[in-house]
């Protein structure tokens, strides 16, 4: 059987879905995903999680907007050919006990979700979005936003 063990993009339901589910946390890594057997990763809106990630590490990089969007592509791009389950952000935070279902059917697992409640400071949202509309201007300009977007489409797949 094995646990369960879960990834993600920075920015994308980490935090909710670890305490969600208490399955075994990889970070921000691209390597377990290949690896690791029972995974499942979240999938957020690269116009979402890329402002939010860049705003809360204070990325004043010159090219910040381009070099997140090509760790995101990289990312996204190694769940797209390794055996696991990606699960939308959007779905994630609206149908959160369907997704556990949906992970724990298709890996053969019996999962428990914990008693949650969204104020308890479990998630971190971006509060200050003041800058967002000049990184997502940089980001549409960047070379990586194209593909960074067609493969969010690809892999945003409702679940169940």
């Amino acid at each position: 059987m094995g646990s369960l063990k879960f990834g993600a993009f920075p920015r994308s339901g980490s935090h909710f879905f670890i305490h969600l589910t208490n399955c075994e946390w990889l970070d921000h890594r691209i390597e377990p995903l290949g690896t690791e057997q029972n995974v499942v990763v979240s999938i957020r809106n690269p116009l979402e999680c890329v402002p939010s990630w860049i705003t809360l590490t204070r990325d004043n990089r010159n090219d910040r907007a381009e070099k997140v969007l090509e760790w995101y592509y990289a990312y996204y791009s190694k769940c797209l050919v390794s055996d696991l389950v990606v699960i939308p952000f959007q779905q994630l935070i609206v149908e959160p006990a369907r997704c556990v279902d949906y992970v724990a059917s298709h890996y053969g697992l019996t999962l428990k979700t914990n008693p949650f409640n969204l104020s308890d400071g479990i998630h971190y949202p971006s509060k200050n979005k003041k800058n967002f509309a000049t990184i997502i201007e940089e980001m549409k300009t960047a070379p990586s936003f194209q593909p960074a977007m067609g493969l969010f489409e690809e892999l945003c797949v409702s679940v169940g």
